[in-house]
């Protein structure tokens, strides 16, 4: 082969690997779990909190730029183990400067936890490399290839077959994006509800420690470096669910290595979580995730021990403030219906949603002498007759008179019409819907005016002494009952 044929095969695989390497960007999916990190004003995330699925149901960004004035990302993929951690962390670094990175370490527990190293190993496959563009990209799948026990050799992740079924979406503006960026005021937190309990496992240490995965330490190592590199303060954490005596030792073996390089470990499967009265009988809603409930409490104590520990800049400053703000109501009003819909008491029920600044509640029932004391004096039903009552509060204020018609009561709240008629036949709709249930001695509808829609109806039974009944209006049913 001549110098001159040798430089045309070499251009050949040049312009070749280009145009895969094209197509396979073009093809993948845009959205991702990290799709609303790229949403971020440039420069404004103080901490940027990396892991899996456990950091994703454990910390809300939105509660601790609230509640501390800490601007926050969760940056997460499912069953992330720490070489994906490690990637994470540089990609990061290109978009935001970070003063502090947490890093959960289950990602250390690959090949020793309830999730097999299989299918940890297909989930990164799948999912963990729908970042932009950029070296890091073509670094993680390089050392992806060799670092699972399972993971696919390098060439699998630029393979265009794996993207077969985006061809029908061509046509869609979308497909051809570099990268996604879609804000989330979530940030890469998501609301677990309900509650799977189980045995408490424990605090007292393993009789020794056990290394993890070796590629696990290698990437851990990678990531301190990188850390002390770009002067960010590293903090270590471990969030709460099911474990096994190696995890134990693992455990005892971090604590052991995060103590020799000087790095807080908040370890809330053991002595942190003791301490901040973690419960697994209450907390867990599976084997591995917190609910939301127990997301409040890890992320007080996370926001508590960085605003203790380090120092921050002056929210008011940050060049996301006002994007982080919406968040941070949008979370917070999310969080108060959950605590709603899962209210039993009655009183305690209308004594919140009435005093809710964001909340419409429309209450309607056929007789005011059935209602219990309380509720009648939290109503202002001071004519307890055999008689129908209505009301109508916004934001705390009564707002009933502007309602009232000979047939009963109407509302217009956004895109929705509310009716009660309370005599003869009772009936409450919303739309054409009915929500009435025979016996009950009210209904309630509320609506969260930050979204502009209703999330429950809510009803008394007519002995007052069964829980608050409950019917939730879904994101499907909330389309059917809007008007046309």
């Amino acid at each position: 082969m001549t110098k001159k044929e040798l430089l045309r095969f070499v251009a050949f695989l040049l312009i070749f690997a280009t145009v895969l390497s094209a197509t396979v960007l073009l093809m993948r999916e845009k959205y991702s779990t990290v799709s609303s990190f790229y949403a971020e004003p440039q420069n404004s995330v103080d901490v940027v909190i990396i892991g899996g699925s456990h950091v994703n149901s454990a910390f809300s960004p939105a509660l601790l730029w609230r509640d501390y004035g800490i601007a926050a990302h969760n940056m997460f993929c499912w069953n992330q183990p720490m070489w994906i951690s490690y990637f994470y962390f540089k990609e990061a670094l290109r978009f935001q400067q970070p003063k502090v990175v947490v890093i959960d370490l289950y990602g250390m527990m690959y090949g020793a936890s309830y999730i097999e190293a299989g299918s940890i190993d297909r989930d990164t496959y799948a999912q963990a490399f729908n970042l932009s563009w950029s070296p890091v990209l073509y670094e993680m799948m390089a050392a992806t290839s060799n670092a699972g026990v399972y993971s696919p050799p390098l060439q699998d992740y630029l393979n265009i077959a794996r993207y077969h079924y985006r061809w029908k979406q061509m046509g869609q503006p979308e497909f051809y994006r570099e990268r996604l960026a879609k804000h989330d005021p979530y940030q890469g937190f998501s609301i677990q509800v309900g509650a799977a309990p189980t045995v408490h496992r424990g605090s007292h240490d393993a009789p020794s420690p056990i290394r993890p995965y070796e590629k696990a330490v290698q990437y851990l190592e990678k990531a301190v470096a990188l850390a002390k590199r770009k002067d960010i303060q590293l903090v270590f954490t471990m969030t709460p669910y099911i474990f096994n005596e190696t995890e134990r030792g693992i455990y005892l073996w971090l604590k052991q290595y995060a103590d020799a390089n000087g790095i807080p470990f908040l370890n809330y499967n053991l002595g942190d979580g003791e301490r901040v009265g973690f419960d697994y009988a209450k907390d867990l809603v599976d084997q591995g995730h917190v609910n939301y409930e127990a997301a409040r409490l890890l992320t007080d104590d996370l926001g508590s021990f960085l605003r203790a520990n380090y120092s921050w800049p002056d929210p008011t400053e940050n060049p996301g403030r006002a994007q982080h703000d919406a968040a941070a109501a949008i979370v917070a009003q999310s969080l108060f219906a959950n605590d709603l819909l899962q209210e039993p008491d009655a009183f305690v029920y209308l004594e919140k949603a009435i005093s809710d600044k964001n909340s419409v509640v429309i209450c309607a029932g056929p007789d005011s002498s059935l209602l219990p004391d309380g509720i009648a004096a939290l109503l202002s039903v001071d004519n307890r007759v055999s008689a129908p009552f209505y009301r109508v509060f916004e934001g705390g204020a009564d707002r009933t008179a502007q309602g009232i018609t000979d047939q009963g009561l109407t509302v217009r709240v956004t895109d929705f019409h509310v009716r009660a008629q309370m005599g003869g036949n009772p009936a409450f709709t919303i739309g054409t819907t009915e929500f009435w249930k025979p016996g009950d001695v009210f209904a309630v509808v509320v609506f969260d005016m930050l979204w502009g829609h209703p999330y429950d109806v809510a009803s008394m039974p007519a002995d007052g002494q069964e829980p608050l009944g409950h019917d939730e209006i879904t994101g499907s049913e909330r389309e059917r009952l809007r008007d046309p």
